[in-house]
C-alpha cells in the first residue's frame, strides 16, 4: 500500500518531534549551566525546530480533510503532551503557537511543577530487584537464654540386651590369691597352676622372707652347675605341726595360684573365719609362719582342709618351715578377751 502524502509528512512530523524532545532534554540541561554561549545556539536550534513543525502543520492542514485534521489535532495533543509542554515557551524561547482547536488546558498541568515550560511525567515502574550481595561476617553469639522447664517423662524403654556371665573372664580385670595347703581352687575361681611351698631355710638368715608357689614344671635360662656359695637358697616348705592335724607333719606344703574375673580385689584377714560386708570368702584356715626362735619369715593363711603335696616326701628335710600360730594376750601384747592368750590364729581369703 502507498502512503499517501498526509501520512508521510505526519511521520515526519513525529521524528523530528522526536528528535526535538531529545533536543529540548539536552537543552534543559545545558540551561542549568553557566555556559552562555551553548544556551544560545541550543534556543537557535529549537526555533529552527519550532519553525519546521509549524510548517509541516500548516501543510497538513492545507492538504487534509476537516475529518482528518481533527484526527490531527488529537495526535498533536497527544505528542505535545508527550513533551509535557504546557505553556508556548522554554526559558523565553518560542515554542510556537498550538493548532487551532487545541488550548493549553488540553495538555494537561505538569505533574511535579515545569522547568522552561516542560513539566517531568508519571512515575515509571519500579527497576527489577538488584542480584544478592555478599554474605555478611557471622554475627555474635546471643546471651544464654535462660533455663527451660523439665521436659516430660519419657517412655520406658526396651529391654537392654542380656549381660554377660559373672563367670566370664573379662580381658584385663579379676584378682588372684594363692591357696596355701590345697591344690585345688574354690568352686568361685579358676586354677591358674599349682605347685610347692617354697622358702628359706629355718637357719638361714638370709635369702627371701616370703613364701612362694613354685610350679610343678620349672624353666630355666643360662646356668651355672653345681652348688654355689655364693647364691640364695630356697627350699621346699613342711608342716611342723604337733597336737592337731599331726598326720600332716614334716609334710610338704602344695600350693594353687587361683583367679577370680568377676572380683578385683582380694583381702587375707586374719583372726577371722568370715568376711567382711559385701566381700566373698575364697577359703578360710588357719595363720602360720616360721617358728618364734627361728629366723623370721611371712605369715600366710593355710586352707583349713590342708593336705601333703601329692609324691612328697614326709622325710624330716627341715628347710623352710611352717607353724602355727597362737596369740599371746597379757598386759602391753594382744588384749585378752577377745584374744585368748595360746590359741592357734585362724584366717580367711576374701575377694570382691
Amino acid at each position: 500500500m502507498l502512503m499517501s502524502t498526509y501520512d508521510y509528512l505526519f511521520l515526519n512530523v513525529l521524528l523530528l518531534v522526536t528528535w526535538g524532545f531529545f533536543v529540548v532534554t539536552d537543552g534543559n540541561a545545558l540551561l542549568q549551566s553557566q555556559e552562555t554561549d551553548q544556551q544560545t545556539s541550543l534556543k537557535n536550534r529549537i526555533l529552527d525546530l519550532e519553525n519546521i513543525v509549524q510548517k509541516l502543520t500548516e501543510t497538513i492542514r492545507h492538504n487534509d480533510s476537516p475529518g482528518r485534521q481533527k484526527a490531527k489535532l488529537t495526535d498533536e495533543k497527544r505528542v505535545r503532551r508527550s513533551l509535557n509542554v504546557t505553556d508556548h515557551n522554554l526559558s523565553g524561547v518560542q515554542l510556537g503557537p498550538l493548532s487551532p482547536g487545541l488550548s493549553p488546558n488540553d495538555l494537561g498541568p505538569g505533574s511535579f511543577g515545569s522547568v522552561g515550560g516542560c513539566t517531568a511525567g508519571l512515575p515509571g515502574r519500579n527497576g527489577r530487584d538488584g542480584r544478592d550481595g555478599p554474605a555478611g561476617l557471622p554475627g555474635r553469639d546471643g546471651n544464654a537464654g535462660l533455663k527451660g522447664d523439665p521436659g516430660l517423662r519419657g517412655y520406658k524403654g526396651e529391654p537392654g540386651e542380656p549381660g554377660t556371665d559373672s563367670a566370664t573372664i573379662i580381658q584385663g580385670g579379676g584378682t588372684t590369691y594363692i591357696r596355701w595347703g590345697r591344690i585345688t581352687c574354690p568352686n568361685s575361681a579358676e586354677l591358674v597352676y599349682h605347685g610347692i611351698a617354697g622358702g628359706s631355710h629355718y637357719r638361714n638368715s638370709g635369702s627371701g622372707a616370703n613364701l612362694l608357689c613354685l610350679p610343678n614344671d620349672p624353666e630355666y635360662l643360662n646356668v651355672q652347675k653345681g652348688e654355689q656359695s655364693s647364691r640364695a637358697r630356697i627350699y621346699s616348705t613342711e608342716y611342723e605341726i604337733f597336737g592337731i592335724q599331726t598326720s600332716l607333719h614334716n609334710q610338704e606344703v602344695p600350693c594353687a595360684v587361683c583367679t577370680v574375673p568377676q572380683r578385683g580385689r582380694m583381702l587375707m584377714v586374719p583372726a577371722k573365719i568370715t568376711c567382711p560386708t559385701n566381700w566373698t570368702s575364697e577359703y578360710r584356715g588357719y595363720l602360720m609362719a616360721d617358728r618364734a626362735d627361728y629366723h623370721r619369715g611371712e605369715y600366710v593363711c593355710v586352707d583349713e582342709f590342708a593336705e601333703g603335696r601329692p609324691g612328697g616326701s614326709s622325710v624330716n628335710e627341715h628347710g623352710a618351715l611352717l607353724h602355727r600360730v597362737e596369740g599371746r594376750c597379757s598386759p602391753g601384747n594382744l588384749p585378752c578377751l577377745p584374744y585368748i592368750n595360746g590359741n592357734e590364729l585362724t584366717c580367711v581369703v576374701c575377694t570382691i
